[in-house]
């Protein structure tokens, strides 16, 4: 047994390497990226309904008309997604169809070219016009990384002061919680009543299985940034704050009003229908009145795919323990996907099935994988061979006169010496803003002069 000046020693160094991260995370913290942080947050979350631009109109584009509140989000998709993307260029919408973004987008297209070559191209954007992408060094990427920690780490920190002040030994939620929680459930009325005071949400949804659906599922990932094991102890167990698990059952709640009032609300108007003075229809909610609900709603009618797709969404590794050859074997994500898609079996069909489906499980993923690299290639393949798509004006600068193609490498040079200034520029300013010497090398790189004899002319 240790003797106490032992156990003192192991927790003064303890509090020591503590403090020890404590100063190192109070030394990396810079005030200037913390208001950066806050800034583009700031940015990322500012709504097009009060930022809508007041020079777009609504207008008729083929057979869809187009609100200038639904032009202002495809141009802010254009700007995060690309052209290419129409599907999340829809989704941002929610109005339109990927259909009638892609018309717009190809009407864009088509008017561009035309005005490139009848147009007066002087009022044309060129690459020159666009702000140019910040390229940053990986010394000066490190430094971000490492300000970032700490801010995390001081957020963190900041939750945790918190969650203590205002809710005491139950600030963290782990399985000891989940065990107490249950011992006064199933306990006396006392301590229902002392649960519904101090953890109201535990009476609704279970924590103990919330904590081990984190485990195992959600955290538990095959990449190692994704598991929660590579930042814990090999002790530690995941658990929630306080306020987070309170915030689920908020959620829950509000979700669960929401299609209870809507399947009353359709249940009462079937009702209406209904009416007859001879004879009274039974007062109840039936199944298609909270279906049409979810419908309005927007919600599934059933959680079974959110699940069968689960494993490959979180990159778990899958193990069969019920083989016959007693030899354990990881499933692919196709076998898993169909055999949790399948009706619930009996155990002895379970079990004769097993065979059939292990011994048709690599031409069904070969299959699938045929079927997913058609799908991946098709849509490149539809482009360059749909008349629509092709380019009226041909890219071949093999037909280019010899002018021209100067006139390219004058521009590419010019764009080149545009992205190293700002690369420069930018990342001086960011070395700036840390407080920290930036490399030698940076100072010493050639500033790149654009006067305007140097622009290159418009072809």
């Amino acid at each position: 047994m240790p003797s106490r000046s032992k156990c003192r020693k192991r927790k003064r160094n303890a509090d020591s390497t503590i403090d020890d991260q404590n100063r190192g995370w109070k030394r990396s913290y810079n005030s200037g990226y913390h208001r950066l942080f806050n800034q583009t947050i700031k940015d990322l979350a500012l709504d097009p309904l009060w930022s809508s631009r007041s020079d777009l109109r609504s207008g008729q584009v083929g057979i869809s008309r187009w609100s200038p509140l639904e032009k202002e989000y495809l141009f802010r998709g254009l700007v995060r997604y690309g052209r290419e993307n129409s599907p999340a260029i829809a989704t941002l919408i929610g109005t339109k169809s990927e259909l009638e973004v892609h018309v717009y987008l190809q009407l864009l297209q088509e008017t561009s070219s035309k005005l490139r070559t009848y147009g007066d191209r002087q009022s044309l954007t060129t690459p020159a016009d666009v702000p140019a992408a910040i390229e940053l060094s990986a010394e000066c990427c490190a430094v971000l990384e490492q300000t970032a920690d700490s801010l995390a780490s001081m957020q963190q920190r900041s939750e945790e002061h918190h969650e203590r002040k205002k809710h005491a030994a139950l600030w963290r939620l782990d399985q000891n919680a989940a065990k107490w929680v249950n011992r006064r459930l199933f306990k006396s009325q006392e301590g229902i009543i002392e649960v519904r005071e101090r953890l109201p949400a535990a009476e609704i949804l279970d924590l103990g299985h919330f904590l081990e659906l984190s485990e195992k599922l959600f955290m538990n990932s095959v990449e190692p940034s994704c598991n929660f094991r590579t930042f814990v102890s090999r002790s530690e167990k995941p658990s929630i704050l306080h306020t987070a698990f309170s915030d689920l059952y908020t959620v829950m709640l509000s979700i669960t009003k929401r299609i209870v009032q809507s399947a009353l609300f359709f249940a009462m108007s079937r009702l209406r229908t209904k009416h007859s003075l001879s004879y009274s229809h039974k007062r109840a909610v039936k199944t298609v009145d909270v279906l049409t609900a979810l419908k309005v709603l927007g919600m599934e009618e059933n959680a079974k795919e959110l699940w069968v797709k689960l494993p490959r969404r979180c990159k778990l590794s899958i193990h069969d323990h019920t083989s016959r050859t007693g030899c354990e074997g990881t499933l692919s994500y196709q076998e898993v996907e169909h055999i949790l898609r399948r009706p619930a079996t009996t155990e002895a069909n379970l079990a004769s099935e097993s065979q059939s489906e292990v011994a048709s499980s690599g031409p069904l993923e070969a299959s699938l994988s045929d079927a997913d690299i058609i799908l991946a290639t098709s849509p490149s393949q539809n482009r360059t061979a749909s008349p629509d798509l092709v380019p009226s004006h041909s890219n071949d600068t093999s037909d280019f006169s010899p002018a021209a193609r100067d006139s390219d490498q004058e521009t590419d040079e010019y764009l080149e010496g545009v992205d190293q200034e700002a690369n420069r520029s930018e990342e001086l300013r960011l070395w700036k803003m840390l407080k920290k010497e930036p490399p030698p090398d940076l100072h010493s790189r050639e500033s790149f002069s654009n006067p305007e004899n140097l622009k290159p002319s418009r072809q």
